[in-house]
């Protein structure tokens, strides 16, 4: 009987040490990262392909789009796709795609950046990154980077401007063609962490 005891008490414990936890979601004041935080890829006459980890956007429902090169466009949801439109062959779990319209069709075709779910603004420029947050940037903004690495695009949101400030979301858009690295040891450090 001590021997089951003991081997029952033995796999309790091993088995609640290796359990892996729920990373809990990372968020600023409500915001959600994950949830609000995605892929837009502008294509023809200003729709916006949205890869997010959200199933609970609406057709009407607003949206922003931040491009690379410092861009900001007001969006609207206008339908959630069964079928990817994403030219990044790589979907993660979780993954929901939506098209957005462009209020005003400022963002050429082509054009990659992240989208913001059921944002509209304010947003604002320090230098060559644009800010934003619900909480009408009140505090820390939240900034977008964006940098380079071997075939692909790291797009990054920092609580703060990068990079001194925290990496709060991270996601890598799959280009399939070389492209010059431009991360720097910052970025790749906070990226890394990130992961933790």
């Amino acid at each position: 009987m001590k021997t089951y005891l003991v081997a029952g008490l033995v796999l309790l414990l091993f088995g609640t040490g290796l359990a892996k936890k729920k990373k809990k979601p990372r968020e600023n004041n409500g915001f959600v990262y994950e949830q609000r935080l995605g892929v837009a890829e502008v294509g023809q006459q200003g729709v916006v392909c949205l890869t997010i980890q959200n199933a609970k956007l609406k057709p009407g429902d607003p949206a922003s789009v931040i491009s690379t090169e410092g861009g900001v466009e007001q969006a609207q949801v206008t339908a959630k796709l069964d079928k990817s439109c994403s030219r990044d062959p790589n979907p993660q779990p979780g993954d929901v795609v939506y098209t957005l319209q462009l209020g005003k069709n400022h963002l050429p075709a082509g054009t990659l950046g992240v989208g913001i779910g059921d944002y509209a603004g304010p947003f604002e420029n320090r230098g060559e990154f644009v800010g934003f947050n619900t909480v009408r940037l009140e505090g820390n903004p939240d900034y977008f980077s964006s940098c380079t690495g071997s075939e692909g695009v790291n797009l990054l949101v920092w609580n703060g401007l990068p990079p001194q400030g925290t990496l709060e979301w991270h996601r890598y858009h799959y280009l399939g063609y070389d492209v010059e690295t431009t991360c720097t040891e910052a970025d790749t450090a906070a990226m890394e962490k990130l992961k933790e």
